[in-house]
C-alpha cells in the first residue's frame, strides 16, 4: 500500500513517530504550519462579518443583511469546528498495555481483512488507507490512524484534500472504529471477568 507523504496537519508519516508524546498527551495532532492557512482564513472571514454586521444595523435592508451575515458566520463555525474535529484523536479504552494493544490492532485488522502499514519506527502506530475517491485532480483518500498505548488506542480519521469542501463524505473509518470498540468489548469480556 502507498503511504501518504504528508496528512492534512503537515505530518509526514515517517515522522508522525517525533509527534507521538504529543499526540498522546493531547489526543490531538499538534498545529503545523499546514494549518495556518485555514485558521487564518477563518479567523478572516469571522472579522469581516464581524465588521458587516456592525456596519449591517445601519443599512435599509438590515434583516436580510443580518440573515445572511448569520449565515455565513455559521458556516465559517461549522467548518471551523470539522476542522478541529479532524485534529481529535478518539480513545478506546483497554486494560491492556501498548504491546498488548499493538497486538489487538494487529488482530483485529487482519479478522476484519483490513490492509494496514505499520510505522518503521514505532511499531505501535498503524495507518489504514481507502483507495482514491474522485478524479486526478480532486483525488482523496480517508485515512485512518491507530496508536497502540498503555490502556487505551487512539484513533483519528480524515479525508486528505477535505480542507473546504461543503460536506465530507461519511467516514467509514466510523464503521470501523465502532466495530474495534465492540471486538475489544467481546475480546477483553473474559479478562474483565477475570479481574472482578
Amino acid at each position: 500500500m502507498a503511504k501518504s507523504d504528508t496528512n492534512n496537519y503537515g505530518i509526514h508519516w515517517d515522522d508522525i513517530a517525533n509527534e507521538l508524546s504529543f499526540i498522546k498527551q493531547h489526543k490531538r495532532y499538534p498545529i503545523g504550519k499546514k494549518m495556518l492557512v485555514p485558521i487564518a482564513a477563518i479567523v478572516f472571514i469571522i472579522v469581516v462579518v464581524s465588521i458587516q454586521w456592525v456596519l449591517t444595523t445601519q443599512a435599509e435592508n438590515r434583516l436580510l443583511n443580518m440573515v445572511i451575515l448569520s449565515f455565513a458566520f455559521l458556516t465559517v463555525v461549522v467548518r471551523a469546528m470539522k476542522l478541529w474535529n479532524t485534529l481529535q484523536f478518539q480513545e478506546l479504552p483497554s486494560a491492556k498495555n501498548t504491546t498488548d494493544n499493538s497486538m489487538l490492532i494487529s488482530r483485529f485488522l487482519a479478522e476484519q481483512q483490513v490492509l494496514s502499514d505499520v510505522h518503521a519506527r514505532d511499531s505501535n502506530i498503524f495507518m489504514v488507507q481507502s483507495k482514491e475517491i474522485g478524479n486526478e485532480e480532486m483525488a482523496k483518500k480517508e485515512i485512518m490512524i491507530l496508536i497502540a498505548d498503555n490502556n487505551r488506542i487512539l484513533i483519528n480519521s480524515h479525508y486528505s484534500n477535505m480542507w473546504w469542501y461543503a460536506s465530507s463524505p461519511r467516514r467509514r473509518s466510523d464503521v470501523l472504529a465502532k466495530k474495534l470498540a465492540e471486538w475489544l468489548d467481546t475480546t477483553l469480556q473474559p479478562h474483565r471477568s477475570a479481574l472482578s
